[in-house]
């Protein structure tokens, strides 16, 4: 168990580091394609053990990021939908727990990043506003953690971005661009919408 435990997390770690090497992305979609059939098969086999199945979910989210990036929309986006729908279901048994809070909350976002370019902006809308409390309760919860404050502010553009251009609410884009302020208090504002 500790071997293939080991096996699943350095196939993971290794896909990680190559999704940022110019030219790995085939390599990271490989290797993070076999640290998710390790850590679903250790969810199978143990299944007692809550930490296999989100280890599984956040790889699932990852390889989804990846399919991203090489333009594989769609096996992107259903790649994101998985993972969403496993994420949700663990944040109901473990909701204060970061490692699922912030891959439920890119998923979110990098689905509304797909629905946007591929021309449906209120279904982008919804998935962008599903991220925002997330990131918003992640950066109050870890004000420290400079991850998650830039996470929400590239939230709040994409987010402004698509009710500016796409769906002509300027007052609303607005209203998102001003979303987040990190200053020395580092407080964040509520959406105004």
């Amino acid at each position: 168990r500790q071997a293939r435990q080991d096996l699943a997390f350095a196939h993971s770690a290794l896909a990680d580091h190559c999704r940022w090497a110019p030219g790995r992305l085939a390599y990271a979609a490989k290797a993070f394609g076999l640290a998710l059939e390790q850590y679903e098969n250790l969810s199978e086999d143990f299944p007692d053990v809550s930490d296999y199945r989100i280890n599984a979910a956040d790889v699932r989210e990852r390889l989804a990021s990846v399919l991203l990036f090489q333009g594989r929309l769609q096996e992107a986006e259903q790649g994101f939908k998985r993972a969403l729908a496993l994420l949700e279901r663990l944040a109901e048994d473990h909701p204060a727990e970061p490692a699922i809070r912030m891959p439920l909350a890119m998923a979110s976002r990098h689905l509304g990043e797909i629905l946007k370019n591929t021309a449906r902006p209120q279904e982008a809308e919804k998935a962008f506003r599903r991220s925002l409390p997330i990131l918003e309760n992640l950066v109050a919860d870890f004000p420290r953690e400079s991850w998650y404050q830039i996470e929400l502010g590239v939230t709040c553009q994409e987010l402004a971005g698509l009710l500016g251009r796409s769906l002509n609410e300027p007052e609303a884009a607005e209203g998102a661009l001003t979303l987040w302020s990190v200053g020395d208090g580092r407080r964040i504002r509520t959406l105004p919408f």
